[in-house]
């Protein structure tokens, strides 16, 4: 059973440096768990994440085969959003302008790997 207190209390770790808000949604882009500032938006921000993904990912068929997506980068104009692929569901992470998108894009794969396991565990 998901915990989304813990969960949140997880996704909070990557929440250091200029990252705002870590979200992680379902496949159909409810919200599972959310951590960091603001989060009455954060229902917002993952139907608009989730939304992204799948216009690109409908797109992107012609070229790869499905689930060949894994991440993607997004430039905002008051920061950087990177969409991560984890089993079930999408990892979000928003940050300000002072964020190097290595770094963004590091703490995005390192949490996705973290929550790999656990989430692969939920789906069976």
């Amino acid at each position: 059973m998901l915990k989304p207190k813990a969960l949140a209390k997880v996704l909070e770790q990557t929440n250091t440096n200029g990252v705002r808000n870590t979200v992680l949604l379902n496949s159909e882009g409810s919200l599972l768990a959310f951590a960091g500032e603001d989060d009455r938006d954060a229902k917002v921000r993952a139907a608009i994440s989730s939304s992204i993904w799948l216009s690109y990912e409908k797109a992107g068929k012609q070229f790869a085969p499905p689930g060949h997506m894994t991440q993607m980068i997004l430039p905002c104009m008051d920061g950087s959003v990177v969409i991560n692929r984890v089993p079930g569901g999408l990892l979000c992470l928003f940050a300000g302008k002072g964020v190097g998108l290595g770094m963004l894009r590091l703490k995005a794969d390192k949490m996705a790997a973290h929550l790999e396991e656990p989430l692969k565990k939920l789906g069976t």
